[in-house]
């Protein structure tokens, strides 16, 4: 626990272990210990069940998102340690706004990561005004394989600040309609002035403004 496992078992059948993992499917009790070729993951229905209990066990830790939809707004308790969120894949793993305002993912006011990476995840802000997909603060942070969905408001942010060290590869911000002149809505990626480092690889920006330092 608290460290990327590599494959274990049979690696032909591609077992992963996972410490934590959310689906909307488990019909186990929250908290649930799954074993899997002789390791342990904890199962919850919800991201923000993970998240608390990730945040209680204050070890860094991997949490695997299984395909579905999350409507939720994650509030990330104080934690310091390193945190890698992993989609099974931006077109099957959809976190999506509600209401207008709500940030999905924030991690910037208990929380202190030493490292977060976010990968393989649609956050989804489309239709909804001064809404914000990832907001977290993190001295190391990573962002790979996501779509970020703005469109709602000009005042729409895919990803917030997220770390001081950032590396954004293989993403995707852009908006999901346009105002009634044609124009593109919202922010792609603003790092604020907490970043000091930032490199971006393979990524598209369809966004008002792409990316803000």
């Amino acid at each position: 626990n608290g460290h990327l496992h590599d494959e274990v078992g049979l690696a032909s059948a591609g077992i992963v272990h996972y410490d934590y993992s959310v689906s909307p499917n488990w019909t186990v009790a929250d908290g649930t210990i799954l074993t899997v070729a002789g390791q342990n993951t904890k199962v919850y229905t919800t991201i923000q069940a993970a998240c608390t209990a990730i945040g209680t066990a204050g070890v860094s830790a991997t949490l695997l998102i299984n395909k579905g939809t999350y409507n939720e707004q994650v509030a990330m308790p104080s934690f310091t340690a390193s945190l890698h969120i992993i989609g099974e894949g931006a077109e099957v793993v959809r976190w999506a706004a509600t209401a207008n305002s709500q940030t999905l993912f924030d991690g910037s006011t208990n929380a202190n990561m030493n490292y977060l990476s976010v990968s393989g995840i649609w956050f989804d802000l489309s239709t909804f005004t001064g809404a914000t997909g990832l907001n977290a603060d993190a001295s190391k942070g990573e962002l790979k394989e996501c779509r970020f969905t703005t469109g709602g408001s000009s005042t729409s942010t895919g990803a917030l600040t997220v770390a001081a060290h950032l590396r954004v590869s293989d993403c995707r911000f852009g908006d999901a309609t346009h105002d009634s002149s044609g124009a593109r809505l919202g922010e792609g990626l603003d790092t604020q002035s907490a970043v000091l480092q930032v490199a971006i690889d393979n990524c598209s920006f369809q966004t008002a403004t792409g990316l803000t330092c």
